[in-house]
């Protein structure tokens, strides 16, 4: 068998409350990863998703944390931004790679809504009809850009498939 590896210890987060103190508490914890949640590049987008969120919260918080690991000279924990397509955010999809940057993530991972519950949230869905949705061209965009800024990108499968 091969060697052993250990699990990944780390959380997604909105970023409210993460202030200095804080972030340099949580780096100094010894985390593997801290995710930023987001829902739009723009305060307007992000505000009007994330009910009770404020991209600045968002971005003042992953920057705390970049700062906290620049100043011990570390390099975890790992950040990333986990970002929700949908119809009122997808057009600011290319401009999340800059953003991610400033914010310190070395990764964007795109999520896709799969289960909804209201008639607003499958309007929203933006992949997994069936049919080809003409956001590829979006997407595409965005991971040029990604490679532009030295950020990854992990996208979700864009149509639905048969699990076995």
């Amino acid at each position: 068998s091969g060697p052993t590896r250990s699990p990944s210890v780390g959380f997604v987060t909105s970023g409210k409350g993460l202030d200095r103190r804080y972030a340099t508490e949580l780096v100094d914890a010894g985390l593997d990863f801290l995710g930023f949640s987001l829902a739009g590049v723009t305060p307007a987008t992000h505000a009007a998703i994330r009910v009770h969120s404020q991209l600045d919260e968002v971005t003042s918080a992953a920057e705390h944390v970049l700062a906290a690991k620049r100043r011990d000279g570390r390099r975890s924990p790992r950040t990333h931004v986990v970002f929700l397509m949908l119809e009122d955010n997808i057009d600011e999809l290319p401009g999340l790679p800059a953003l991610a940057r400033r914010m310190g993530a070395e990764e964007i991972v795109l999520t896709n809504r799969i289960h909804v519950v209201d008639p607003w949230q499958e309007r929203q869905k933006v992949f997994g009809r069936g049919e080809r949705s003409g956001y590829e061209a979006i997407l595409d965009e965005t991971e040029k850009r990604a490679r532009g800024c030295q950020v990854a990108v992990r996208r979700p499968s864009l149509s639905p498939a048969l699990a076995l």
